[in-house]
């Protein structure tokens, strides 16, 4: 992917979620864009656990993942209101 597609994603996502079946290559290309920007968007993914890097990620799993993230990110809004 060019930079400017990573960008132009990430940029327009509150929390970009990356669901990927086998290695995170998707994920590791935004960060990579965002570092190489000096961008600072968190991202959820396998390199920072939210997602497992093992097994394949049928709807129930997706389901739990952004539950699970979504659940965090209010936790974090309510600790700074």
């Amino acid at each position: 992917m060019d930079d400017k597609t990573i960008l132009d994603f990430a940029t327009r996502k509150r929390m970009p979620i990356f669901i990927e079946e086998l290695d995170p290559v998707i994920e590791e290309e935004t960060k990579l864009g965002l570092f190489e920007n000096r961008m600072y968007i968190p991202t959820y993914g396998k390199r920072n656990g939210y997602v497992p890097s093992a097994g394949e990620p049928d709807v129930d799993k997706v389901k739990k993942i952004i539950l699970d993230i979504t659940r965090k990110e209010v936790l974090l809004v309510q600790k700074t209101l």
